[in-house]
């Protein structure tokens, strides 16, 4: 099989620039229905990527009804996918041109401001720092660390993020319970090979984040949508629902923001026991709360029934991809089973080198500095806000914490339409509508993403967002 050219310069996320060559592919019929696609890890060396970008690649792909997954065997290509029209080019485009294509950004003008969300400061991150760390942990490894190590993890990072968890959210954790991933994304993903095998459904949030439902639906795992409202997962809508696992973000549900109440918290609690089920917890943007306590993890109330997601990608940098769960006991040996058949474990370098940084408060003292950076620019948000909206005009949801907020605006319809207008306009922005399941609750709801952009192009984008509103109001 032709092996993809990638375009590392495109703006496009490796994975899509993936997944848009296999569509491509299979919709001319270059790959027939039924043939198998590469192996994971093979693709991955052959194209000197990460494993955990062809995952993702994979996963939507299967999400999209484009590719076959079974448990325990390679995918294969869908039947009946591939178009009959001789007109559609059987010529394969390169990685650029679909790149090009698939980011919408062809005759557009400059971004003048990018509210994409998930987007952390990346100007700020102490390089200098990570790469003496890296440096230290390579010269210090022993023999043994040079080959495969657990897959749960090197112990002395266990260590550190048991201790981190008890200064950050005040929770007792053992090491045992860690297990590293890299990043929350791939905790889930194993999480869904765990249980993809028990064979039952998951209860998740709608809206959701639409990575997420990705990430669970590509490993053949059936969902059930569950509202959620401005306070998080609606739970008394759990009852009677045949599910044996529930995915929520209690701290900061995304893309709405709210907080799960403690009446909410117990039900849900409630109804994994009655159910003999499990709650996986992504703990969404916690570590930066603005206003009010911070919130207990849901883990707390049940740790054998909750499985405890986070991640270093905020708090740190993206590309160090490392995150943990902390896993009930009753799931360890099917969670180390399944993360060896995913990847292994995560390499010992970064390992190590967070293993000091977390030691020696390095990483608490960035993170703190963060916080206040991140507070500045929330503030400055809402007083845009403020400015350009009359009261009554807009509602701000999920302010107290993250790094985005979702903004309510009355009479406003924020589709596929409207993103691509407004970014006709220099503006990247999308609705919440985008991670609805069920569509046409959320069609209102604007989210803006704070954490990369200073204060001056804050408020030089939100001065943006009425004119843009203006145009979609105008008659025709």
């Amino acid at each position: 099989m032709e092996v993809p050219a990638l375009d590392r310069n495109s703006e496009v996320a490796l994975s899509r620039q993936l997944l848009e060559w296999f569509r491509d592919a299979a919709l001319r019929g270059d790959l027939a229905g039924g043939e198998r696609l590469p192996a994971t890890r093979v693709l991955s060396s052959q194209l000197g990527v990460s494993r955990n970008t062809v995952c993702e690649a994979y996963e939507l792909l299967a999400a999209e009804g484009y590719i076959e997954c079974s448990v325990g065997s390679r995918a294969r290509i869908a039947q009946g996918v591939a178009l009959r029209d001789a007109s559609y080019s059987r010529r394969s485009p390169s990685a650029a041109a679909v790149a090009r294509a698939s980011s919408g950004e062809s005759g557009y003008p400059p971004i003048v401001a990018d509210f994409r969300t998930g987007r952390p400061d990346t100007a700020t991150i102490p390089r200098k720092t990570w790469i003496r760390a890296v440096l230290l942990a390579s010269e210090s490894l022993r023999d043994r660390d040079w080959l495969y190590g657990p897959s749960e993890g090197s112990m002395e990072l266990r260590a550190e993020i048991a201790s981190y968890l008890f200064r950050s959210r005040g929770i007792r954790v053992d090491r045992d319970s860690v297990f590293v991933t890299a990043g929350a994304t791939h905790a889930l993903h194993v999480l869904a090979l765990v249980a993809a095998r028990r064979g039952r459904a998951v209860a998740v949030e709608d809206p959701c984040h639409s990575g997420m439902l990705g990430t669970l639906r590509g490993v053949g795992l059936r969902t059930l949508a569950v509202e959620a409202d401005e306070s998080g997962m609606v739970t008394n809508a759990l009852r009677g629902l045949d599910a044996g696992w529930g995915y929520v973000t209690p701290s900061h549900q995304f893309p709405l923001g709210g907080v799960l109440p403690a009446e909410r918290r117990a039900e849900l609690i409630a109804w994994a026991r009655d159910r003999d089920a499990f709650v996986a917890e992504d703990d969404y943007d916690s570590e930066f709360r603005f206003a009010g306590l911070p919130v207990a993890p849901l883990w707390g109330m049940d740790p054998e029934r909750v499985v405890y997601v986070g991640t270093f990608s905020k708090t740190l940098f993206p590309a160090l991809r490392i995150g943990f769960a902390l896993v009930p006991r009753a799931l360890r040996d099917e969670w180390r089973d399944a993360r060896v058949h995913s990847d292994v474990h995560n390499p010992p370098f970064e390992q190590a080198a967070l293993a000091h940084l977390l030691e020696d408060r390095t990483a608490d003292r960035h993170i703190a500095r963060m916080k206040r950076r991140y507070a500045s620019r929330r503030t400055a948000l809402l007083e845009s806000v403020a400015r350009e909206f009359e009261a009554g005009e807009v509602r701000v949801l999920g302010d107290a914490s993250g790094l985005h907020i979702a903004l309510r605006i009355r009479g406003g319809r924020f589709d596929a339409d409207f993103e691509r207008r407004a970014r006709a306009r220099g503006v990247r922005i999308a609705g919440a509508e985008r991670h609805a399941i069920e569509k046409g609750r959320w069609t209102d709801t604007l989210l803006l993403g704070y954490g990369h952009l200073d204060e001056r192009a804050i408020e030089r984008g939100m001065a943006l967002i009425p004119e843009l509103l203006r145009m979609e109001r105008a008659p025709d």
